[in-house]
């Protein structure tokens, strides 16, 4: 996946949170480095004293706290061994086995900035990722599952507690959004004043989700690869995207 010792990581967003929580069940909190003692002694006598130094007859454990690479490596490498990740995104709305909501994925993805209402300029933007169906992302490798897979929406700062994903067989990404399971992540932005009943808007929104956030505000910048564990919460066949599966969840990291 990536995180190995040998490769730098430059890690963009991280769930700590979650992270933390996911990692308490699997690990020990602490991790003990072993570290040689040294062991010398000073012979007197003649002009100049001798000092004798051996290395490496003892070792101490020193005990400190797991880096963030090295929590996100042994979580993946849980999830990998226990088969409760799956590689690359859901080409099944209905996929029901627990072992594939969390995934792994590397992609081409939008970083966004959706603003908060205007009457809520108290509170903060959401942050939103938005990766474009396989078959349509620049340098993606094409596979036999890409004119199922659809677009990817990722939102920061999930704080809706973690539940069974719903899905729908023919629905609109933006009734997807107003779904109980989603809204309570993105009532306090712009995606929130959305027209349900607008099928200009849910249109553009399934084929075009860049530009259809951008209309309401969101800045967006370049496209970028990066590679995700992420788990999904809401799926559904969208129809005005040739019944492509569209897919919300939240990412526990991000790294590029």
């Amino acid at each position: 996946m990536g995180t190995s010792g040998e490769e730098l990581q430059e890690i963009i967003y991280v769930d700590e949170k979650r992270l933390d929580t996911y990692f308490e069940q699997i690990s020990n909190p602490v991790k003990f480095d072993k570290i040689p003692e040294w062991d010398g002694e000073i012979t007197a006598g003649g002009l100049i004293p001798k000092l004798e130094v051996q290395a490496g007859r003892k070792q101490k454990n020193h005990p400190r706290p797991y880096t963030l690479v090295e929590k996100v490596k042994i979580f993946y490498d849980y999830m990998e061994k226990n088969n409760l990740i799956t590689d690359n995104r859901p080409v099944d709305p209905f996929e029901d086995d627990k072992s594939s909501f969390f995934r792994f994925e590397t992609m081409y993805a939008y970083k966004g900035s959706v603003p908060a209402p205007k009457h809520r300029n108290d509170l903060g933007s959401l942050i939103i990722w938005v990766s474009p169906q396989p078959n349509k992302q620049s340098g993606q490798a094409v596979s036999e599952d890409s004119d199922e897979a659809g677009t990817l929406f990722l939102l920061e700062d999930f704080r809706v507690p973690d539940k069974d994903p719903i899905a729908f067989s023919s629905y609109s990404t933006l009734l997807l959004f107003m779904e109980d399971e989603v809204y309570p992540a993105i009532e306090y932005s712009a995606l929130a004043s959305l027209n349900e009943r607008d099928k200009k808007v849910s249109a553009l929104l399934a084929t075009d989700p860049v530009l259809a956030l951008s209309r309401l505000g969101a800045v967006f910048g370049r496209e970028r690869l990066i590679k995700t564990i992420y788990r999904f919460i809401a799926t559904c066949n969208e129809e005005d995207n040739d019944f492509s599966v569209t897919i919300i969840g939240y990412p526990i990291v991000i790294w590029g």
